[in-house]
């Protein structure tokens, strides 16, 4: 199974939560919603960097200015995690950093909740406009790679890694179509290898693309109109125990969450809706296995309290809700995402501080709080 299987999931690209909407010029075309999208700004950055993705395709679609200007709007130069995922074959989870305006990305190696090694600041591919959407295993070598979407150039490639360091970079591969975004990467059809995903945000189409390595090798059928609009893809991970990663999906005007069952290639059953913790700003940024059943669960994050809670999930159902707990002292931290780091066999989470680019990891025990460890300086901090 590919990086994503049990412990980790996608993540997507940085975007500032500073964004107006008022200067994506087809903002007024995509669903209405039962409130203002502009009040995602008290989202974490999980769903805002899904958000401003969605209208900065919708508006490259359409709009007369030149596409790199929306991205120029909304990208700030600040470290983001991204992704928890192994890299090094040691089978604790390690973190992937990015820097969209400064077009770089970092690995480091984890040790319990701890920072193991620093890996070195890499620049990422040639021109403007990429960001680190997520990381996963594409060569099926037991280490973590990163995929790369460029959304002015509606591109994406795959980066082989080595532990910290780049092994080998793919090729630039166009995107299905213009509205396209690659939004995660997951194992889904059983061969070991990440596969990709994207997301049409204007029509809801889903495609799904059979990898092979840094190569693609079969592009599955579009599904037009599969997920409907208001609905983001946040992450994939296998929630059936049966080898092949799954999708979860959330509304951004209900705030509700969905898992999506896959079947190699192609979309199988679709999960029920389910309705979010108590009170506003709450947003699904990530899937882990937080009890050791080998299913993964769901970690959620508010933007608004800067709490997290994780539930516990039975393939597409809810079966526990976790305790709501309170998040490092300060407002900017965000639960971004969760993976193994102390081979306990249940996920840790790790947090970002997005004003101040640092991070914080916490060992759970099936989504309550073990142990916090150290508040750690970014890639950029000293």
């Amino acid at each position: 199974m590919g990086a994503l299987d049990r412990h980790s999931a996608s993540h997507v690209p940085s975007i500032s939560p500073g964004a107006r909407a008022d200067r994506i010029p087809t903002l007024g075309r995509l669903a209405r919603p039962r409130r203002p999208i502009v009040q995602s700004a008290r989202w974490p950055q999980r769903l805002r960097d899904l958000l401003a993705l969605s209208m900065i395709l919708v508006a490259s679609c359409s709009s007369t200015e030149p596409a790199g200007s929306a991205i120029e709007a909304v990208v700030t130069p600040k470290w983001k995690v991204v992704q928890g995922a192994d890299f090094d074959r040691d089978s604790l989870g390690d973190v992937l950093w990015n820097d969209p305006a400064g077009n770089s990305m970092a690995v480091w190696l984890l040790d319990g909740s701890g920072v193991r090694e620093r890996g070195p600041v890499i620049p990422g591919p040639a021109g403007e406009g990429w960001v680190a959407v997520t990381a996963a295993d594409f060569d099926a070598d037991g280490m973590a790679d990163v995929l790369w979407f460029n959304a002015s150039t509606h591109e994406a490639t795959v980066w082989l890694m080595e532990g910290t360091r780049v092994k080998a970079r793919g090729p630039s591969l166009p995107a299905p179509g213009p509205s396209y975004a690659a939004v995660t990467a997951g194992d889904a059809d059983g061969d070991g290898m990440a596969d990709v995903v994207w997301h049409n945000a204007m029509s809801g189409g889903v495609i799904l693309w059979s990898m092979d390595g840094t190569a693609l090798r079969a592009a599955g059928a579009d599904v037009a109109g599969a997920s409907g609009q208001g609905w983001t893809f946040v992450t994939a991970a296998d929630f059936d125990r049966d080898g092949l990663n799954d999708l979860v999906l959330m509304s951004t005007t209900t705030q509700e969450l969905s898992v999506w069952l896959l079947d190699g290639l192609r979309l199988g059953s679709k999960g029920p809706p389910i309705p979010p913790p108590p009170g506003e700003g709450w947003t699904v940024t990530n899937a882990a296995d937080f009890d050791a059943d080998g299913l993964n669960d769901v970690l959620w994050s508010n933007g608004t309290t800067g709490e997290m809670t994780a539930w516990l999930m039975d393939g597409v159902h809810l079966r526990a809700a976790g305790p709501v707990l309170a998040g490092p002292p300060g407002p900017g931290w965000a639960a971004i995402t969760a993976i193994d780091t102390d081979l306990d066999g249940m996920a840790d989470v790790v947090w970002c501080d997005t004003e101040s680019d640092q991070m914080e990891v916490w060992k759970m025990s099936a989504g309550s709080l073990r142990a916090r460890g150290p508040v750690t300086a970014g890639p950029g901090g000293p």
